[in-house]
């Protein structure tokens, strides 16, 4: 279900091609949601204004009527402003502003000051409100600075336009000004607090597709480096064969869709078994079990990937072709931690990481290639065939084994 309030993704009814008003290809989201809190306001509010508008003049009030009027006819110019300009976006909201304190100030005046006319200014703390949502916090301030001259100025001058003309029961309009500003004010702004709540949950849900759970957490609430020690953890790499070759010959598109498509089955076997996807490099494809969270059966867990996934890759066809990994295995101590202050990433290091690098650089197309650490640890539950000694770039001569699958089967 969409949040209310929250910028849809596709123009589904009336209110969301009214707020739409004023929106343009790669429009910052931020912005879109300020822009459809104001337009909103605007198109909700005119109906009720214009109707008060008319009512009034009809009944006499001309000065009061007119400057309904008014204010509707500056929302409509506001609203064709956005729409015929939809980047001056700031700019239309700052001529709202003063245009409507404006308004609203002559009107005052021409009704004899702030009690004469039912504390009319209140409703120029609206456009205090538009300024913060839509425009920024030092904006609103100077906006507030004017709000607070103009109605110093609306009770000062009240003497210089006015016209005699008075509500016919001032408590009573002073009554709806008070319920319908701060009505009005607390409408936007649960609005507004909609909003918020949207783009905090598209913000950890983004922190969420980059780190894993625990750690964003961890990162959300301490400023302190995130470092972790796991003393007993698996690692798997795996990479495309024969995948430069291939990419000489792909379309820039269809080359990033099929790699895509590869991950993407990846990334469900993944987090059908609980790993950690750590990063993708080119065509190669990290994943861990045993950290950020431990678990005893982290050895167990790769496994059952890598076999999953190699089950994929001779079952299914990847952009019409038949896709084979090169996989490498090793378990041991790792460390993991959040580096960068942009664009981190969390990342694992140590020689159980380099190890099992090695062991898919040095591995067989369609073979999973495990070190003996962790054979032993797969023993009792997956057969494994002795490949035997490789020599590894760093380690030197070291036994290695094939992984063929479980033993019950």
């Amino acid at each position: 279900m969409a949040l209310p309030g929250a910028p849809p993704t596709r123009r589904s009814g009336l209110f969301d091609v009214v707020a739409g008003i004023g929106s343009y290809p790669g429009e910052p989201l931020d912005q879109s949601g300020k822009r459809r809190i104001i337009v909103a306001a605007l198109v909700v509010t005119m109906p009720v204004i214009l109707a008060t508008g008319i009512g009034r003049v009809a009944t006499g009030h001309v000065w009061a009527g007119t400057s309904n009027l008014a204010q509707v006819a500056v929302h409509l110019g506001v609203l064709l402003a956005l729409h015929l300009w939809p980047s001056r976006f700031a700019a239309a909201m700052h001529v709202l502003s003063g245009l409507d304190l404006s308004i609203i100030t002559l009107g005052t005046m021409a009704q004899g000051g702030l009690i004469a006319s039912g504390m009319q200014p209140l409703w120029g703390l609206v456009s205090v409100v538009v300024a913060l949502i839509a425009l920024s916090a030092r904006a609103a301030a100077s906006w507030f600075g004017v709000y607070a001259l103009a109605v110093v100025l609306s009770q000062v001058g009240r003497d210089w336009l006015d016209t005699g003309e008075r509500p016919d029961d001032v408590a009573m309009d002073a009554s709806i000004n008070v319920v319908g500003a701060s009505l009005l004010m607390f409408a936007v702004m649960v609005y507004f607090v909609r909003q918020r709540e949207f783009f905090q949950r598209q913000s950890d849900s983004l922190l969420h597709n980059i780190l894993p759970g625990t750690i964003a957490e961890r990162l959300k609430s301490s400023t302190a480096s995130i470092a972790d020690r796991y003393e007993s953890a698996t690692v798997l790499f795996a990479d495309v064969v024969g995948f430069t070759p291939m990419s000489m010959d792909m379309a820039a598109d269809d080359l990033v869709a099929l790699l895509d498509e590869i991950f993407s089955a990846l990334d469900a076997v993944a987090d059908r078994l609980g790993l950690e996807k750590i990063k993708t490099i080119g065509d190669e494809y990290m994943v861990a079990a045993g950290v950020p969270e431990p678990r005893p059966d982290h050895a167990h867990a790769i496994a059952e990937f890598a076999l999953a996934t190699r089950e994929i890759m001779e079952t299914r066809l990847f952009g019409e072709r038949q896709i084979q990994l090169r996989m490498g295995i090793h378990s041991g101590p790792v460390v993991a931690g959040i580096i960068g202050d942009a664009k981190f990433s969390y990342d694992l290091w140590g020689d159980t990481v380099n190890t099992a690098s090695r062991l898919e650089s040095h591995g067989v197309p369609g073979e999973i290639h495990l070190s003996t650490a962790t054979r032993n640890l797969l023993v009792d539950e997956f057969e494994c065939d002795p490949r035997g000694v490789v020599h590894l770039k760093g380690k030197g001569e070291t036994e290695t084994w094939f992984l063929r699958g479980r033993r019950s089967e």
